[in-house]
């Protein structure tokens, strides 16, 4: 089963969705381990199971409170919040790249 995923911003689905953007924002690495990212978020119903998966997905309490980052390349990262998407489990891609505020 593939559990939906929504975006935050329309182009934060363009680079989720485009390798051409995604290569372009990210490099050759950052992109392949970003689809990567997004196809873990497809097939994990929540974060428990998520953090189960090579993603080395983790939360992060202070910056993104009830959201789980995967690590990208260099200092990007994904950003997803669990959400309910008609009922179901799914997930909303909330940031993309330097995404700390620190």
């Amino acid at each position: 089963m593939a559990y939906p995923i929504i975006y935050a911003k329309p182009e934060l689905q363009e680079l989720c969705e485009k390798q051409a953007a995604a290569r372009k924002a990210l490099g050759d690495a950052g992109a392949k381990k970003l689809r990567r990212r997004v196809k873990e978020l497809q097939i994990s119903p929540n974060t428990v199971e998520l953090r189960k998966g090579p993603g080395d997905w983790h939360p992060i309490p202070h910056d993104w409170p009830g959201c789980v980052g995967g690590e990208l390349a260099g200092a990007a990262t994904i950003i997803a919040r669990p959400i309910e998407v008609e009922g179901k489990p799914g997930w909303r891609v909330e940031c993309l790249g330097n995404c700390y505020k620190h």
